[in-house]
């Protein structure tokens, strides 16, 4: 592999010098503009975007290492992003001294931040504008770096190429305008191995100084650089330029000494020599970086803290304590739908595919299946090891905030797919043939031009939202939020934009609609630092200040009529311990979606308010009254607690309502499933982190008794579908029938009466009909009996409990009596279903048995009269014969 690839004008004529001369004008330009277009891109873009969560703290932080060469807020972060974005900000010398602005003696970075931007009266924008310039020409310089090492290892076709997707990048745009270390390390790392590459081709002090330099500035970009450090000294051992001759003396020594048995002694005595020659050259690269971060911290020799032991650059090493620990507690983190404190381990490679535009992965796939197929790992290991390694030390990592932190791949990426407009691929080592590839004609007159162009205008259409970018695989931008949050997509930018909206949209409805929303107040659970208040948004926080408590007056279940912004990383509850407390919203459509980031909803009057709540409160209340009402936002509903796991209940009046269902209690077989059916879901907590599981339906219906007039004969049924609809109780598998019969125990011959259902019961309660879950059954087995009631009059004697009996001719043969809806509660007009369970005893006999139920006080025993005609004729219902085999 040669260190650059030159035309060959030697032999030919003025024409084709005349023509290589034009070729690399035309290609020189083409860097230009391409390099423009990307600090064009990235320049435009800054001003139309508000501080990042991250950036106020860095900036902050490089403020005050400027100005005062003050360590102690250099934390968690090496300084060189300190020092370039610091050194900009001398140009403001209205600035207040770091000295003076609250916390700096303590040293609390947040508040101190907080303080410089928002509360001094600094302007901000110049701040920001003034900080991050830097950062772009550093991404600037980037790109020149990968056309260099492209043109490099695979011709000038591939440089251009390779430039050509580094200028529209979204990923790199969106992070080169930001004042974080992701750009930077970035930069530094590529540009490290670059120049540790150069030494490598051709070792001299001049290039080893330089490679140590580049390197040192890797390691104080971020500490995640510090792989460089084993990943530089694997490709010393690979792809030293002495390798090659090595392996060649030690084929001449087999050779030589053969004959003479001393193969063993020759072969080692070269390959310790030879190792220890790139040992040591890596050594020196090593230790000149170690100076550059030394010197970062002002060459700080400190005591570690708890020991008297001096070290140097303490401040560092106590960063890398942090970070390990940081790593060991977990973060939180959002993959679509789920999420994690401590991540997983696909986190990256999901981000990777929906973040990398498609261009990219096509052209990685074929650059792949090149390397396989013409075996060049050893050739392109400088540009594979880094990436490769980085991205498996992702895959181990529990920090799954978002791709930027796997960004130091995408240079090496864009270089190593470039290889596909090459003409011949790798130039090959000297001693060494390789077969030329080859590339076809319409591969580099079509393909490429048109991958291009969609792949530049898909950027182009993005701007300046290119920290929003998903590609086709997620839905594009619009629906990469059901995937990834946090800093992939949302990261606090877009405050001015929710400003611009609100300006133009918001005050435009409330004049035509005169809708009132508190005075103009938007409701704002926003992700980031930024004070929203500095760009003139009037705002009511959905959260308590300093907490992820819901504010007062914020409703999750039930909100309040007004406009409501909402972060989609707020959204998504990456960071709350409660996942789903917006849980409603992603129910909801918004109205606009400012810079894909923060979500916009109205939130209209509701015409037809509920009136109660069904709460089921097994296996355990997930809420108390006082909650109820925060939740909900409504302190006048009528709250029906009952029992979900046997009893239903469909409270009188037929108006709209809600119902709060456990997860133990709500799924495939429970009653909810067969009350509600499809009933809408309004909200639902899936039970992560902190939160009990349950869910809100909404439910409209008005409830009629079944039928009059039951058939002569009794018809078995299985167990009742029971759902509370509109004017049905009954669903066509309920029977409507029961009968009195003055024999405590009847047998074939006794006389049954049939009664009109609904049947009364003490002038309390109507029964309505019931099902069975089998009309056969086996000793040791369980029926589950289902009966619908009807409350008529408030109870008189509460409480009361359903009694469901198994009788046959020596009485009560299984006993399953209960009611999970207490009666003190119960308001005429309430339907309630209760199912009850009979366990038949293994020793009771094959034959016919009766089913018997009715209602009976718990205080005294003494059961409801069944009525007919007001008149009390029976104290039980008798429901339907059922056979016991054998």
């Amino acid at each position: 592999m040669s260190t650059s690839v030159r035309p060959r004008v030697a032999a030919t004529g003025p024409t084709k010098v005349a023509t290589t001369d034009l070729s690399l004008v035309i290609g020189h330009w083409s860097l230009v503009i391409l390099l423009l277009a990307f600090f064009a891109q990235a320049v435009t873009s800054m001003p139309l975007k508000a501080p990042t969560f991250d950036e106020e703290f860095h900036i902050a932080r490089a403020y005050a290492y400027v100005h005062t060469g003050d360590l102690r807020m250099q934390q968690n972060h090496p300084p060189l992003v300190s020092l370039l974005a610091g050194v900009p900000l001398l140009l403001m010398p209205e600035l207040t001294p770091p000295e003076e602005i609250p916390h700096w003696d303590d040293a609390f970075l947040f508040h101190f931040a907080d303080n410089l931007f928002w509360r001094l009266g600094h302007d901000v924008d110049k701040m920001l504008f003034l900080a991050r310039f830097p950062i772009v020409l550093l991404g600037t310089l980037l790109g020149a770096f990968v056309y260099r090492w492209a043109r490099d290892a695979y011709g000038r076709a591939a440089g251009l190429l390779a430039a050509g997707l580094y200028a529209f990048a979204p990923n790199l745009l969106a992070h080169t305008r930001l004042v974080t270390t992701d750009l930077a390390v970035t930069a530094c790392s590529f540009i490290a191995l670059y120049a540790f590459w150069r030494y490598l081709r051709q070792p001299t002090g001049w290039r080893m100084g330089l490679a140590g330099v580049a390197l040192g500035l890797a390691l104080t970009a971020k500490l995640s650089a510090l792989l460089l450090i084993p990943v530089t000294g694997l490709l010393a051992l690979l792809e030293s330029r002495h390798y090659a001759d090595c392996r060649l003396q030690i084929a001449d020594c087999r050779k030589r000494v053969a004959t003479r048995g001393k193969l063993a002694v020759g072969h080692l005595s070269l390959v310790i020599g030879h190792w220890s020659l790139v040992i040591g050259h890596w050594a020196l690269v090593i230790l000149c970086a170690g100076v550059i971060v030394w010197a970062s911290y002002r060459f700080e020799v400190r005591a570690w803290p708890g020991t008297t032991l001096p070290l140097p650059a303490t401040t560092y090493l106590l960063n890398v304590r942090t970070l390990i620990g940081h790593a060991d507690r977990g973060h939180g983190a959002f993959l679509m739908g789920r999420v994690s404190i401590h991540g997983w381990w696909y986190y990256f490679p999901v981000a990777f595919l929906l973040k990398t535009p498609l261009p990219t992965l096509l052209l990685l796939g074929v650059a792949a299946w090149d390397t396989v197929r013409r075996a060049r790992w050893r050739e392109e290991a400088p540009l594979l090891v880094f990436p490769v390694a980085y991205f498996g030390f992702a895959l181990a990592s529990s920090l799954n905030i978002g791709f930027r932190y796997i960004l130091p791949i995408v240079p090496f990426i864009i270089t190593y797919a470039a290889k596909v407009a090459g003409l011949t691929g790798l130039r090959p080592r000297p001693g060494r043939r390789l077969r030329p590839g080859r590339r076809p004609a319409w591969l580099r007159r079509y393909a490429l031009p048109v991958l291009m162009v969609l792949y530049a205008s898909a950027s182009l259409r993005l701007h300046p939202h290119y920290l929003a970018y998903f590609n086709l695989l997620a839905g594009g931008p619009e629906g990469g939020y059901r995937y990834l949050v946090d800093s992939n997509l949302d990261w606090g930018q877009d405050l001015k934009l929710l400003k611009a909206y609100l300006d133009e949209q918001v005050d435009r409805v409330e004049e035509v609609d005169r809708v009132e929303v508190g005075a103009g107040e938007v409701w704002l659970g926003y992700l980031g630092t930024a004070d929203p208040a500095y760009y003139g948004i009037r705002y009511r926080s959905l959260f308590v200040p300093g907490t992820s408590r819901p504010a007062e007056g914020f409703f999750p279940i039930n909100p309040a009529p007004g406009w409501y912004a909402v972060s989609a990383t707020v959204l998504q509850g990456a960071y709350s311990p409660e996942p789903d407390l917006f849980d409603w919203f992603r129910r909801h459509e918004p109205i606009a979606r400012i810079g894909y980031s923060i979500f916009v909803y109205r939130v209209e009057p509701d015409p037809d308010p509920v009136s109660w709540l069904g709460f089921c409160y097994t296996p355990d209340p997930v809420m108390r009254d006082a909650e109820i009402s925060r939740r909900f936002g409504r302190d006048d509903l009528r709250v029906v607690g009952f029992d979900c796991g046997q009893t239903w209940v469909c409270p009188a009046g037929g108006g709209p309502g809600w119902y709060l269902v456990p997860a133990a209690n709500d799924g495939l077989g429970t009653l909810a499933e067969r009350s509600l059916g499809d009933g809408q879901v309004i909200y639902r907590e899936r039970g992560l982190r902190d939160a009990p599981a349950y869910t809100i339906y909404r439910w409209r219906g008005a409830l009629a008794p079944c039928g009059q007039g039951a058939p002569e004969e009794l018809v078995p049924a299985r167990e009742a579908n029971l759902v509370c609809e509109a004017n049905l109780v009954c669903k066509a598998n309920l029977v409507c029938k029961a009968w009195a019969s003055p024999a405590l125990s009847p047998a074939e011959t006794d006389p049954l009466t049939a009664l009109p259902v609904p049947a009364d019961l003490g002038g309390q309660v109507s029964f309505l009909g019931y099902g069975l879950s089998s009309e056969q059954i086996a000793p040791g087995d369980e029926m589950v009996l289902t009966t619908a009631w009807q409350v008529t009059a408030r109870p008189q004697a509460p409480p009361l409990s359903v009694f469901a009996h198994l009788v046959g001719p020596t009485g009560a043969v299984s006993v399953g009596d209960g009611l999970g809806f207490p009666a003190i509660q119960w308001v005429p007009g309430d339907v309630f279903i209760q199912r009850n369970r009979l366990l038949i005893p293994a020793e009771v006999p094959p034959g016919r048995y009766w089913v018997q139920v009715g209602l009976y006080s718990l205080a005294t025993d003494e059961r409801l009269p069944v009525r007919k005609a007001a008149k009390p004729i029976d104290d039980r219902l008798l429901l339907a014969p059922v056979t016991v085999r054998d």
